[in-house]
């Protein structure tokens, strides 16, 4: 069973907290096959495959089909939530209600805390420094141009602190042509709802749930991309251990931030932060482990098996 509720005494950008009980099974499960492998399935169907490379600073990743999650939104019921919900903080928690009970029953949520947090995407075509807290500002993964044929193959570059990325699960084709028309003209009204996405920390970067076409809705219409930002809570520990992990991140940005202005900025926000909680993903391990994961992309793609071979330092 999961209930979801408005915060208290929470950062300001969290609009909705879920809070599921220690008998719930999410839909979206990922599977770790070793510490560079793993894969997400929804209801048990593979949805995407990643290798990771701690030596290259990022992954790389096969995407299989989009998740299945919210019901399709139309131009009528985004008018009608704006209209019984004119108040801006009131219109962001009705959507965020709205999500929360989809999610509850086809997401990842699972046992423990979950955050429904209120984020903007302000400059979707750059990157943004990597230092930025995750789930406030984001940049796109863009399709390189094998995933604009189809392939499905994407990779993403990490810095010291993982990225912002939002990364979606598929492309944009002539049958979204109509609702991103029609969607670019809510977006400009104010009353395009937010793209809902999902904190993943094995993948360093938030991937979409539900919204790639009014993602681009938002984008092409020059308007902030608003976005709604799922994240796993867990705590970390005593003061001792909140001390020796502030210690160590201080002492992993000194050594590689080389601008004194970005180092100060990022210290300062290191030792004032609210250190109870950290952003983490669950997963269980995938059966067959590593051998299965390398003949399972085998099998779905021998393109992404050659990609992530070269990635894990493998050829």
């Amino acid at each position: 069973m999961v209930s979801w509720k408005a915060p208290r005494g929470l950062p300001t950008t969290v609009v909705v907290v879920l809070e599921a009980e220690a008998n719930t099974g999410p839909t979206i499960v990922t599977e770790v096959a070793a510490p560079t492998h793993l894969r997400i399935l929804q209801d048990d169907v593979p949805r995407l495959w990643a290798a990771g490379s701690p030596q290259a600073w990022g992954l790389c990743a096969f995407i299989q089909r989009p998740f299945e999650v919210l019901h399709p939104i139309v131009a009528a019921e985004c008018r009608r939530i704006h209209e019984a919900h004119p108040d801006a903080a009131d219109w962001w928690t009705a959507w965020a209600f709205q999500f929360a009970e989809a999610i509850s029953s086809t997401g990842p949520i699972g046992p423990g805390s979950w955050w429904l947090q209120r984020a903007e995407i302000g400059s979707p075509d750059s990157w943004v420094p990597n230092f930025e807290r995750a789930g406030l500002s984001f940049v796109y993964v863009e399709h390189d141009a094998e995933q604009n044929s189809g392939s499905g193959l994407v990779e993403i570059q990490w810095g010291i602190s993982g990225t912002n990325a939002y990364l979606p699960m598929r492309s944009l084709d002539e049958t979204d042509e109509g609702r991103l028309k029609a969607f670019r003209k809510l977006a400009r009204e104010g009353l395009l709802p937010p793209v809902l996405l999902w904190w993943h920390s094995g993948l360093q970067c938030s991937v979409v749930l539900d919204g790639h076409v009014r993602f681009e809705a938002f984008r092409s219409a020059g308007v902030p991309i608003r976005a709604l930002l799922l994240s796993s809570i867990r705590t970390h520990g005593d003061a001792d251990a909140v001390e020796q992990f502030r210690n160590a991140r201080a002492a992993q940005f000194d050594r590689h931030i080389k601008d004194p202005v970005v180092k100060n900025r990022v210290l300062t926000d290191l030792y004032h932060e609210p250190m109870a909680i950290r952003f983490v993903s669950a997963a269980k391990p995938m059966p067959g482990g590593a051998a299965a994961w390398t003949l399972e992309v085998e099998l779905e793609s021998t393109a992404y098996a050659r990609v992530a071979t070269k990635w894990l330092g493998l050829d």
